[in-house]
C-alpha cells in the first residue's frame, strides 16, 4: 500500500545534485541524479525494492548522506530492520546539523526493538570491524554499534600495526550486546648497548617523546625509527634503527663526553689535584674534564687544602689559580693536633725542611733566633731563655721539653737539657714545636715560660735503612744508623747515634797567669754521648723507648774546682719507655691513654786542688731517680661547637737517691749527703672550647697539681684563650693564664756540707701570671706577619744567694726572692713560607724585665733587651742543593757581677744537597763566620763572670738513605 510522504521525506527526496559532494566527473552526477529520480517514482508507487535498488546505485555513483537516509527508509518499509538501523546510524554519523538528525534518531529508537544490537569496542579504538567473514566487507571502525541478525556473531577486528583479533557476541532481538577486543601491537625489540648509564632515549628528535633509557631495551613498531639519546654532559647521539616484528635489533651507544680543559696553576709544585674526589694529577696541570660543575681540591703536606667549585663549558677552558697556605700543626699548645692559627698560644714550628737546610745539630741551635728565644751555655749545659728570662745556672728548668708529649726534664733539677744532653742529633725528628707562655694548665710544673715539643715521625719507618756521619770544628764526630719497616698504619724503627768531641780551647781572662800563662784552658771541654731511640705502632697502639747519655767536661772551674781539670765532668743519662693507646670513642671523641716508666741518672765530679791541710780530692754527686706514671685523657666533641678535654695524671717515684761523697785517689773517704726525696704528684685538668665557626673560638681550662715533696702542696693554674678570625687573612689571639714551677729535689735538698752550698731552709713554688695579645696577618699566599705584646709577673722566684764564705770561697743556697719580677715585651716577625725550596724569616724581639715595677732600675741578669734574627734559604747553583744563612743580633746581658756582656752578631752559613738517584745527601756549614767573641753570663757557681762561647766553627755531614 502506498503511503504519502512526510514533509521530511519530501525534502529528503530532493534531487541529490543539490546536496551531493563535489564529484570528480559530471557524468557520474547525472547518472546518480537519474537513479535518484527513478527511486522517487518507485517509492511513490510503493515499490520499495525498486526504489532501494536505484538509491543504492545512486549512492555508489555519488555518495550522499540524504540518499543514505532514504535507503534506511526503504529498508524500514521492507521490514529489513537490521539494514535500516545501520543506514540510519550512518546518516546520524554523517549529518552535522542536529536538527536534521532528529528524524533519523527517532527512527533508530522506533526500530531498536526490532533488531539485535551489538556495541563493538576495541583497545585501542579505531579498529576496522568485519562481521563473521572478512570478504563480506568492513562494517565500520570502533567504537561502533551494529544491528545484526540474532544469534552468535563473530566480530573481526583489524588495526594497522596490531595483530588481528576477534570477539564473539550472542545477539538477541530487542537487546544490545557488547563485544570488546584488545589488539596487541606488532613490535620489535631494540637493545641499546654501551654507556653512559642512565641516558634518556627520545623518538625522532631531541625534544621528542622520551621512550626509555640507555642502556636498556625498547619495544617499537616495525619500520625505520630515529632514536635520539641524550644525557647532561654528553653530546646527543642519533641512532637510526630498522625494527622487524618480533625480532631483536641491537644498537650501540657510545656518547661523546662534552668536555673542556681545566688549567691548574700553583706556586707549589707537586701538590695533589683531586676533581670530584678523584685524583687527577699534580700541580701545575692541564686536565680534560667533562662539561659541567666540578669541585677542585688541591692538597699537599704542610698546607691547608684548597677547594674551589669550577664550571667547565663544552670545548671551553677554565683556569684555577691555587693558593696553598702553609699550615704548621702543633700538639704542644693544646695536646691535640691543631694548626698554629687555632692553637691557644703563641707558637712557632721548626719544620724538617728547616732542620735539614740549616744543618741544625742540636735543639738549642734550632731554637736560637726564634721570637723571644735566646741560648745560654755555661760550658756544662746548654739551655734557652724565653722572653727575657733565663737565670744563669737554672739549666732551663722553667721550660718544659717533651718528646711526642712525654716530659724529658729530669727529676733532680727539672733541667731541660737542649744540647747534647737531650739528643745526639735531630735526624729522627719531624718538627720542633715552640709554645711561648705558661703551659701549666695542661702540663703542670716546669711549663713555666714555655713548652718545647720534639715530634718524631712515624713515616721514618718507610724510608729504609740510613747511616750518617758528621765532623765538626770542635774536634768532634757523630755517627748514626737507623733501620725501619712498615708503613703509617703498622711499623717500627730503631735508631742509634753516638758522638765524641775533644772540645775547643777556651780562653778565660781571669785565668791568665793563674791557671795557664795565656789564660787558655786546653783539652778540658770534651764530651761523648749517644742516643738510642725506638718506636713501634699498630693501629691505636704505640710503644716508644728512648735512652740518651752525655758525658761532658767543664773547663770553667765551677764550684771552685780546678779549672781545666779533665776530671771535672757531668754524666747525664735519661731514659723512658712509654705505651700509648689512643682509640676513637665512637663518634664523640677519642681517648689518649699512656703509661710510662722513666729514669734519670746523674754523676757529677768536682775536683779540688791539694792544699796545706788537705790532699787533692774530688766530690762526687750522684742521683738515681726512677718513676712511673699513668695519664688518661679524653677529648669529646659535643656537636660542632663545643669540645671538652678531661684528663688526670699520677706520677710516683720508685726510687730517688741523692748522695754526695768525697773521693781521694778514687776511694770514698766520706759521705756528706744522703737524701731520698721520693715524691708523688697527682693532677687533674680540663679544657673546654667553644668554636663559633671560623670567626671565634674561646678556650677555658685549668689544672690542679698536688705534690707530696717537702710540703709543697697543691696549686691550681687556669688558662684563657680567645681566638678571633675576622677575615680569612687575620687571626687575633688574646691569651691569659698562670703557671707554676715546684721546687726541685736539688733545690730543696742539695748541699755539699757548706763547702760551696748549703741546704735550702724552705721553698715555695714559683708562680707567673701572663697576658698576651698576638695578631697574625697573611699578606699573600706565602708571606705572613706576626705582632705580639705580652706582660708577665713572677712571684716567689727561686734563686741563689750568697750566705757566707767557706773554705773554698763563697757559699750559697736556694731561696725564694722577695717581691715581684715583671716583664713586658713586643715581638714582630715577617716570614715567607717554604715554597719551591725558598724561605725567608725575620724577627725583632724587645723586652724589659725588672725586679719590682717595670720602671725600676734593677734588671735581671742574663736578660737581653733586644733580639734580632733573620733566616733565609734558597736553591744554590749546584743541582739539588740549598744555601741557607742565618744571622742573630743580641744586646748585652747583665752578669752576676753587675757587668755587661758585649753586643753579639752571629752569622751562620750552610750548604746542603742531595746527589740524585743515589740516596746520598751532604751538608757543609760554618757557624759564627765572623768569629765574634761572644760571652754568656755565668752563675754564682762559676768563678768567671762571663763564659766565652765558641768562635768560628765548621761542620760537614754525609747521610746515605738505603
Amino acid at each position: 500500500m502506498r503511503a504519502p510522504l512526510s514533509l521530511a521525506a519530501a525534502l529528503a527526496l530532493l534531487s541529490p545534485s543539490v546536496y551531493a559532494q563535489t564529484l570528480p566527473n559530471i557524468d557520474y552526477a547525472e547518472e546518480a541524479d537519474l537513479h535518484f529520480n527513478l527511486a522517487i517514482d518507485d517509492y511513490r508507487e510503493g515499490d520499495y525494492e525498486a526504489a532501494l535498488e536505484h538509491l543504492l546505485h545512486s549512492n555508489r555513483l555519488a555518495p550522499n548522506r540524504n540518499v543514505v537516509f532514504n535507503i534506511a527508509r526503504c529498508y524500514e518499509k521492507l521490514g529489513q530492520f537490521d539494514q535500516a538501523y545501520r543506514h540510519y546510524a550512518d546518516y546520524v554519523a554523517l549529518e552535522p546539523d542536529p536538527a536534521m538528525r532528529v528524524e533519523a534518531e527517532a527512527a533508530l529508537t522506533r526500530i531498536s526493538g526490532q533488531v539485535a544490537l551489538v556495541r563493538v569496542e576495541s583497545n585501542p579504538p579505531g579498529a576496522t570491524v568485519y562481521v563473521d567473514r572478512k570478504d563480506l566487507g568492513a562494517r565500520g571502525v570502533t567504537p561502533l554499534t551494529l544491528a545484526l541478525p540474532p544469534g552468535q556473531r563473530t566480530l573481526l577486528l583489524e588495526l594497522e600495526g596490531h595483530k588481528p583479533t576477534a570477539a564473539t557476541a550472542e545477539l538477541t532481538k530487542g537487546k544490545k550486546a557488547q563485544a570488546t577486543g584488545s589488539l596487541e601491537r606488532v613490535l620489535g625489540t631494540v637493545v641499546l648497548e654501551g654507556g653512559p648509564q642512565g641516558a634518556d632515549v627520545h623518538l625522532e628528535r631531541e625534544d621528542g617523546e622520551r621512550i626509555g633509557s640507555s642502556p636498556g631495551e625498547l619495544r617499537l613498531p616495525p619500520g625505520r625509527h630515529v632514536l635520539v639519546i641524550t644525557m647532561p654532559g654528553y653530546r646527543a647521539q642519533r641512532e637510526v634503527v630498522t625494527v622487524t616484528a618480533d625480532e631483536v635489533t641491537r644498537a650501540p651507544v657510545n656518547m661523546a663526553v662534552l668536555s673542556g680543559a681545566l688549567v691548574v696553576n700553583a706556586v707549589e709544585q707537586g701538590a695533589l689535584i683531586e676533581v670530584d674526589g678523584e685524583v687527577k694529577g699534580f700541580t701545575p696541570a692541564v686536565i680534560d674534564l667533562p662539561a659541567g660543575d666540578h669541585v677542585v681540591r688541591v692538597v699537599a703536606p704542610g698546607f691547608r687544602p684548597f677547594e674551589e667549585r669550577v664550571r667547565i663549558e663544552a670545548d671551553g677552558r677554565a683556569t684555577v689559580d691555587v693558593s696553598l697556605r702553609s699550615v704548621a700543626e702543633v700538639t704542644a699548645a693544646s695536646r691535640t693536633l691543631r694548626t698554629t692559627e687555632e692553637a691557644p698560644a703563641s707558637v712557632s714550628v721548626i719544620t724538617r725542611d728547616e732542620i735539614r737546610a740549616f744543618g741544625y745539630q742540636s735543639v738549642v741551635e734550632a731554637l736560637s733566633g726564634q721570637r723571644g728565644v735566646y741560648p745560654t751555655d755555661d760550658l756544662s749545659y746548654s739551655s734557652i731563655g724565653v722572653r727575657g728570662y733565663a737565670r744563669a745556672g737554672d739549666y732551663g728548668n722553667r721550660v718544659l721539653v717533651t718528646m711526642d708529649g712525654h716530659t724529658l726534664n729530669d727529676d733532680l733539677l727539672g733541667g731541660s737539657y737542649v744540647g747534647g744532653g737531650l739528643v745526639t742529633d735531630l735526624h729522627d725528628l719531624d718538627r720542633i714545636e715552640l709554645v711561648r707562655g705558661p703551659g701549666s694548665a695542661l702540663y703542670g710544673s716546669n711549663a713555666f715560660l714555655g713548652v718545647v715539643n720534639l715530634v718524631s715521625a712515624k713515616e721514618s719507618a718507610t724510608q729504609g735503612p740510613q747511616v750518617a756521619v758528621t765532623a765538626d770544628g770542635q774536634r768532634g764526630a757523630r755517627a748514626r744508623a737507623r733501620v725501619g719497616l712498615g708503613d703509617d698504619d703498622r711499623g717500627a724503627w730503631l735508631s742509634a747515634s753516638g758522638q765524641v768531641a775533644q772540645g775547643g780551647d777556651v780562653y778565660f781572662p781571669e785565668y791568665a797567669a793563674v791557671v795557664s800563662a795565656d789564660g787558655v784552658i786546653r783539652g778540658a771541654d770534651g764530651s761523648r754521648g749517644g742516643t738510642l731511640h725506638a718506636k713501634a705502632w699498630t693501629g691505636d697502639l704505640t710503644v716508644q723507648a728512648f735512652y740518651n747519655t752525655f758525658n761532658k767536661q767543664y773547663p770553667t772551674g765551677a764550684f771552685d774546682t780546678i779549672p781545666g781539670d779533665p776530671e771535672g765532668r757531668n754524666l747525664d743519662q735519661r731514659a723512658f719507655a712509654e705505651l700509648r693507646y689512643e682509640p676513637r670513642l665512637g663518634d664523640i671523641g677519642r681517648l689518649y691513654a699512656r703509661a710510662y716508666l722513666d729514669q734519670y741518672r746523674y754523676d757529677g765530679f768536682y775536683p779540688y786542688a791539694e792544699s796545706d791541710e788537705y790532699p787533692a780530692y774530688t766530690l762526687h754527686d750522684q742521683w738515681r731517680g726512677t718513676w712511673l706514671g699513668v695519664e688518661p685523657r679524653a677529648v669529646f666533641d659535643l656537636g660542632t661547637l663545643f669540645q671538652v678535654t678531661l684528663g688526670a695524671e699520677a706520677r710516683r717515684h720508685l726510687s730517688a737517691n741523692l748522695t754526695g761523697e768525697e773521693l781521694i785517689a778514687g776511694e770514698n773517704e766520706a759521705t756528706y749527703l744522703t737524701e731520698t726525696p721520693i715524691q708523688t704528684v697527682l693532677s687533674a685538668y680540663g679544657v673546654g672550647e667553644l668554636k663559633l665557626g671560623r670567626v671565634l673560638m674561646v678556650s677555658v681550662g685549668g689544672r690542679y697539681d698536688y705534690f707530696t715533696l717537702a710540703e709543697v702542696g697543691g696549686t691550681f693554674n687556669p688558662r684563657l684563650a680567645i681566638i678571633a678570625q675576622p677575615t680569612e687573612n687575620d687571626v687575633i689571639k688574646l691569651l691569659a693564664g698562670t703557671a707554676f714551677r715546684a721546687p726541685s729535689a736539688y733545690e730543696l735538698f742539695y748541699n755539699d756540707g757548706g763547702i760551696t752550698q748549703d741546704k735550702a731552709e724552705s721553698l715555695s713554688p714559683e708562680r707567673v701570671r701572663t697576658g698576651e695579645l698576638e695578631y697574625n696577618h697573611r699578606f699573600s699566599e706565602v708571606i705572613t706577619g706576626t705582632a705580639a705584646a705580652y706582660y708577665n709577673e713572677i712571684e716567689s722566684l727561686i734563686d741563689t744567694r750568697v750566705v757566707g764564705l767557706g773554705e773554698e770561697g763563697e757559699v750559697f743556697e736556694y731561696t725564694n726572692t722577695q717581691g715581684v719580677v715583671r716583664s713586658a715585651g713586643t715581638e714582630i716577625e715577617l716570614r715567607r713560607d717554604w715554597r719551591q725550596g725558598v724561605m725567608l724569616a725575620g724577627q725583632t724581639s724587645l723586652q724589659r724585665t725588672r725586679q719590682g715595677s717595670l720602671s725600676a732600675p734593677q734588671e735581671l741578669t742574663n736578660s737581653p733587651t733586644v733580639l734580632v734574627g733573620a733566616r733565609a734559604a734558597a736553591p744554590f747553583v749546584i743541582p739539588g742543593s740549598t744555601l741557607a744563612t742565618r744571622a742573630r743580633v743580641e744586646s748585652p746581658r747583665l752578669t752576676s757581677a753587675g757587668e755587661r756582656t758585649d753586643w753579639a752578631l752571629l752569622w751562620d752559613l750552610t750548604l746542603t744537597g742531595v746527589v740524585p738517584s743515589t740516596g746520598l745527601s751532604w751538608g757543609l756549614g760554618a757557624r759564627n763566620i765572623l768569629d765574634w767573641q761572644q760571652t754568656h753570663p755565668g752563675g754564682l757557681d762559676l768563678p768567671v763572670d762571663a763564659v766565652p762561647q765558641a768562635g768560628r766553627t765548621y761542620f760537614a755531614t754525609l747521610r746515605l738513605d738505603l
